[in-house]
């Protein structure tokens, strides 16, 4: 491996996992030719970067759509849970944010309500994204539930300062939604085809 190769491999985990399935191994294989050749320089660099910038976000929106034409009636309710307790939760940490008198807590405290609010809105990402399906979505409520998971007992740990229905709730979900995104994955469920 070139020393720069690791970064372009960087650079393609900006596209969504069926896309690099599909095209990865070939953009790599053009890639370790073209600098063979010389050709990758600070321009080369520069035009590999605006189009995944360019692209990538685009052929994400796709592959989360895609899921869109199978209405699977239970994942959507498990996204449309993940989001609203989603929005509970981060509406919850900003009420705590202004209530309790941010400024005058000890950096931990702070630092442990930025992170609720953050995994609040992780969580409701997740969620909006299941209601796509795909295997994006799957991997974003993976990362929301993990995510929020973490938080929640980070603060139990450190700061317990939530009511015990906020932080059921942060817990509660989370725990349920990864739960049902790893039994869906050992059933090896697939996507209906379109």
């Amino acid at each position: 491996m070139s020393n720069r190769e690791w970064l372009y491999r960087l650079v393609l985990h900006a596209y969504p996992p069926e896309f690099r399935g599909s095209f990865g191994r070939e953009m790599l294989s053009v890639y370790r030719a073209q600098h063979r050749d010389g050709v990758v320089d600070i321009r080369y660099w520069f035009a590999c970067i605006t189009d995944a910038v360019a692209t990538a976000p685009r052929l994400w929106m796709e592959e989360l759509h895609e899921g869109l034409r199978a209405t699977g009636g239970t994942m959507r309710r498990m996204g449309m849970l993940a989001a609203i307790a989603g929005v509970l939760e981060t509406a919850n940490s900003l009420i705590e944010l202004r209530a309790s008198a941010f400024g005058e807590r000890d950096t931990v405290s702070q630092a442990v309500v930025l992170l609720v609010t953050a995994t609040g809105v992780l969580l409701t990402v997740a969620g909006l994204a299941l209601l796509f399906r795909g295997d994006a979505a799957r991997r974003l409520g993976r990362i929301g539930a993990a995510g929020c998971l973490g938080a929640f007992s980070l603060m139990l740990v450190t700061r317990p300062m939530m009511s015990m229905a906020a932080t059921g709730l942060g817990i509660a979900v989370p725990l349920a939604l990864w739960l049902f995104l790893y039994v869906r994955r050992t059933k090896g469920e697939t996507r209906p085809a379109a």
